[in-house]
Formats: structure tokens, sequence, C-alpha cells
């Protein structure tokens, strides 16, 4: 098993993980975005926030 070490955790990649993880990674603040299934967000569901999902996803793990 890896062990990860973070200050912060993001649950889940919905509409308000997202933006949680977007104002983190503007600050440059390092997180864990976790998401329990195997893609981020619901595809088209987010709007003009849908470009999001590639630059989060370098940062998210799924566990």
């Amino acid at each position: 098993m890896k062990t990860l070490k973070t200050q912060v955790v993001i649950v889940g990649s919905g509409s308000a993980g997202l933006s949680a993880g977007f104002e983190l990674y503007q600050k440059k603040i390092p997180f864990i975005m976790l998401e329990r299934g195997d893609k981020v967000a619901v595809p088209g569901s987010l709007g003009p926030m849908a470009c999001l999902r590639s630059t989060l996803s370098s940062n998210s793990i799924r566990v």
C-alpha cells in the first residue's frame, strides 16, 4: 500500500469538489482528491467548469 501525505483532502469530484480543487490549485496548495468512481464529475453537468477536469485529474487519485 502506498502512503500519501497532505494537509488537504477533497472527498468527491462533483461540482463542489472541483471548485475547491481549482481554488487550491490556483493558490498552489497541495491536495488529494478522492473519487470512488472512475470519472471526474459527470460529463456535461458542469457547463464551463468541464474544462477543469483535465487540469485537476493530474492531482486526483482513485482509492
